[in-house]
Order: C-alpha cells, then structure tokens, then sequence
C-alpha cells in the first residue's frame, strides 16, 4: 500500500484520540474506463485498497459517508464508475454496499440478489463436475 497513487483518509475521534477508521483508494482504468477503486483483494498486481472501520464506528452512518465522498471524488475527476471488491462470505458488506447502489451484473446479464460485474472471477467448473464459487465478488455502481 506504498504506492503512490494511493490515497488515504484517516478517521480520528479527537476525544480519545482513536483512529476510527481509514480508506484507501486508487484511480485506475477497468476495460479503458477510469474508475476509482477501493477495497480491492489483494490481485496479481499485489494492489491493496479498503474501507476499515473500527467496531464501534460500524453502523454509525460513518462508512455511508465515507463512501459517498469517494463517489463525489470520482464525479469531481469525470471517472466513469466506482468499483469495489467484496468477500461473498461477508453478506452484511454485501448488503451494505447494494443499498448504496452498488450492482454486479453477470456477463450473462442475469440478474439476481448480488449479481456480478463482468470481470468479477465466474464459478470454475472441476473435471469431476463439481462447481466452485468465488470467495468475492467485484461490485460497481455508475457516476457518470
């Protein structure tokens, strides 16, 4: 995470001089599209960006916020879209993130709860006929 393109926002509470929380982000291009990007799995290209809040911080309004100026970042520098990357295990963030708009379509355009943005990694088909799933999903949502 010492790129320099990457950015961070710290989140103290001055009262106990706490970190609360913090993200990280990046502009980066997705099929000649430029997006902003943030909590992105660690990938081949050893890239790192995320959305962390401490406990108490969750469910405050603060990760909403966070991720609206995000959004507004992306907007401000005429990006196309946001992106994220989500565990398909973790179905409160899931929740969380389509409540804010955030969608993934199937290259097959079939829409379901979580659908999955195209270059989000698709079921492998084993030779002994067993299916596995992805443990994440990408997710994207529109800014302009």
């Amino acid at each position: 995470m010492r790129e320099s393109v990457t950015r961070f926002l710290v989140i103290h509470e001055l009262s106990r001089e706490d970190i609360v929380g913090f993200i990280s982000w990046q502009v980066d291009t997705e099929d000649d599209d430029a997006v902003i990007y943030w909590y992105k799995l660690l990938s081949k290209a050893d890239k790192s960006y995320e959305l962390q809040l401490s406990r108490r911080s969750q469910r405050s309004g603060l990760g909403g916020q966070l991720m609206q100026l995000l959004e507004r970042i992306g907007i401000s520098l005429k990006l196309s879209k946001a992106m994220l990357t989500v565990f398909t295990s973790n179905v409160s963030a899931l929740n969380f993130y389509t409540s804010l708009g955030y969608v993934l379509v199937t290259s097959s355009a079939l829409i379901t709860r979580y659908t999955t943005d195209a270059i989000s990694p698709p079921p492998r088909n084993l030779r002994s006929g067993r299916t596995i799933q992805p443990d994440y999903k990408i997710l994207s949502k529109r800014l302009c």
